[in-house]
């Protein structure tokens, strides 16, 4: 919708749904991409870790969501959307300041200006999770060194 905003000179703004730390590594991915020319797809079942900004930690390729390693698509339809963050007047984003400080004040200088405008809840009962890689990544940090919220696409306006 960003190019029909652009046609009537409606200024488009974007509300993300997870939070700062995944729109920091969806733009990080993207100008790896664009801008270095790396074909993410390459990362499945790779060994490396990236230096994703505002993270603590090295992410390992192994808990990268399995659509930005698909080559039929999928990692090309989340590299258009992260572009397309790009071209709005300002991001809402589903969490507050304090919970993510280091990931709000490290977001590239190519994005819009970041309202934190969270946390949006849904209090709806999840089914045990298949990302049992995470877990176990999360599992594996220094104590007291990871927060893990994730508002995802569950969260909602009441």
């Amino acid at each position: 919708m960003t190019e029909v905003a652009d046609e009537f000179s409606i200024p488009a703004y974007l509300y993300f749904t997870s939070d700062a730390s995944f729109l920091s590594f969806t733009m990080f991915m993207q100008r790896l991409t664009d801008e270095h020319h790396v074909d993410i797809t390459e990362f499945r079942d790779s060994n490396e870790k990236l230096p994703v900004p505002g993270f603590f930690n090295l992410v390992p390729a192994t808990v990268m969501p399995s659509i930005l390693l698909d080559k039929d698509g999928g990692s090309a339809i989340v590299m258009s959307s992260a572009r397309l963050i790009r071209k709005t007047r300002g991001i809402f984003i589903n969490t507050f300041q304090e919970l993510e400080p280091n990931i709000i004040l490290s977001t590239d200088d190519q994005l819009p200006p970041v309202y934190a405008v969270g946390p949006l809840l849904s209090f709806q009962t999840l089914v045990e999770s298949e990302f049992s890689d995470v877990i176990e990544f999360l599992d594996q940090q220094p104590r007291k060194s990871v927060g893990f919220l994730c508002f995802g696409s569950l969260g909602s306006f009441t």
